[in-house]
């Protein structure tokens, strides 16, 4: 369900002028008792990062009194419902109805959803199930000294019940929004985020649709292959970018563009038809890359450019009418095809390196080329191959069929005998003909198929729309 789309402008609309916020002052044990009635949106708040020594020092400067500067802001979910079907916000709604029935996770429901402060709820109720205890240190509570040693300090069900009692009472400030669309809420976060600025993808991520949640369940589901790709920040959502990056490569794999310009605009509208390549080449690459990191152990130098250019490798294969059935072999092959097209970068000029463009997400056009090239080397190897098998021929063109009648014309345009580059293979500039038409019963083979300019077909196009 696309609940909503954010302002294609960048929410430079003010949507929080209409939100109606009430402030209050709770205590730790309405927290403690709370906990479980609070939604954390994935769309809005990080995974828990706060360290174990950060934890046992918040508790223990609430604890003191010494509560943080800012409120915990908790959206009222029957509040915002009421608000939302009273202001015709259809979708928002929605929203609202899927977190207040638990339809949204398969839940029994919640009464409360986190904007700011999941990391002191977790804190809170973590401490309050005896799974964190107070830091070591002094505390004076009404006139006594409580010292707590290193190694010896008590959780809460091993306090005095004197101090439990204190403990509960501890004010900490909350902030409910009581009458707000999503739009409202999503600037409400992108304003507080615990104190820490938003990167562009947090950003995006905070735009509650369709890719934002497809993306979400991603990492999710493959969260063993993106544990092995090493210097991935998955507190930051640099997971989540790279996935989002595969995803728009995807959108237009014969000029790849991923920078934040083509991702921004992604997420702000529809989930299509790419999530399923998508989905399928990161199945088949996470079985490689984690089989073989389960058999071999950990390859320190497979980073985020290693992980593109595989899942790119992957795509080639998948676009010529390829099949993997061990996916190890082909993680292992990649590696080594990798590593000596790294090797051999080395060896020429700096400005045609592999080695200078294999980095980084501005250059994909020319590492595509270059995979598509040892592609193309290597498909006699391939046949005699059984961990890579050509499936069956397609209605329509694939990639195979079009590298065949490049082959078969010598690599020239028919239609006016220019030469064709190896690349035009999987270029758009270059278009897979039938030479029969498809219409008049025309068969999708090599025999009936020629390679032509785009140019060229829509010319020839016009002469059969003609006749």
């Amino acid at each position: 369900m696309l609940y909503y789309t954010n302002n294609p402008n960048g929410l430079k609309k003010d949507f929080t002028k209409n939100i109606k916020v009430r402030h209050s002052i709770k205590t730790l044990s309405w927290i403690a008792k709370n906990a479980k009635h609070v939604y954390v949106d994935r769309n809005w708040q990080r995974n828990f990062v706060w360290n174990t020594l950060k934890q046992m020092l918040f508790t223990t400067n609430v604890f003191n009194g010494h509560s943080t500067s800012t409120n915990i802001l908790l959206a009222n979910v029957e509040d915002c419902l009421r608000y939302c079907k009273k202001n015709n916000e259809t979708l928002a709604a929605e929203y609202f109805q899927s977190v207040l029935d638990g339809s949204i996770n398969k839940s029994d429901g919640y009464k409360y959803i986190c904007i700011d402060g999941q990391n002191r709820i977790i804190t809170i109720d973590r401490f309050y199930n005896d799974t964190l205890s107070l830091s070591e240190g002094k505390l004076l509570v009404r006139g006594t000294e409580y010292e707590f040693l290193a190694n010896h300090v008590p959780y809460y069900s091993g306090l005095p019940e004197d101090l439990r009692v204190f403990f509960d009472s501890r004010p900490i400030p909350i902030s409910f929004v009581e009458e707000s669309t999503l739009h409202g809420m999503t600037e409400l976060f992108r304003n507080a985020n615990d104190g820490l600025d938003l990167n562009d993808q947090e950003l995006r991520t905070s735009w509650i649709g369709e890719v934002s949640q497809y993306i979400l369940k991603q990492g999710l589901k493959f969260n063993s292959f993106i544990d092995c790709i090493g210097k991935i920040d998955k507190t930051r959502r640099g997971h989540e970018k790279l996935l989002a990056q595969m995803l728009q490569y995807q959108t237009n794999t014969t000029k790849p563009v991923v920078g934040k310009k083509g991702l921004d605009t992604m997420y702000q509208g529809a989930l299509t038809s790419n999530s399923k390549f998508h989905n399928k080449n990161l199945t088949q690459l996470s079985k490689g890359v984690v089989g073989s990191k389960l058999h071999n152990g950990d390859d320190n130098f497979y980073t985020i450019p290693w992980a593109m250019n595989e899942y790119m490798w992957v795509d080639i294969i998948h676009s010529f009418g390829y099949r993997i059935t061990n996916h190890i072999h082909l993680h292992e092959f990649f590696l080594n095809m990798e590593s000596i097209l790294r090797e051999e970068g080395k060896k020429v000029p700096e400005d045609d390196s592999y080695n200078k463009w294999s980095s980084g997400m501005g250059n994909l056009g020319k590492r595509q080329r270059a995979l598509m090239t040892q592609f193309l080397l290597y498909r006699d190897y391939f046949e005699t191959e059984d961990w890579i098998v050509l499936e069956d021929d397609q209605r329509f063109y694939n990639r195979q069929q079009r590298y065949d009648m490049w082959m078969e014309k010598e690599g020239i345009d028919t239609m006016d005998g220019t030469p064709i580059p190896a690349w035009g293979v999987y270029s758009n500039r270059w278009e897979a003909d039938h030479i029969k038409a498809y219409s008049r019963g025309g068969k999708t083979s090599v025999e009936n198929g020629q390679l032509i300019s785009k140019t060229n077909n829509r010319k020839k196009g016009a002469k059969v729309m003609e006749a």
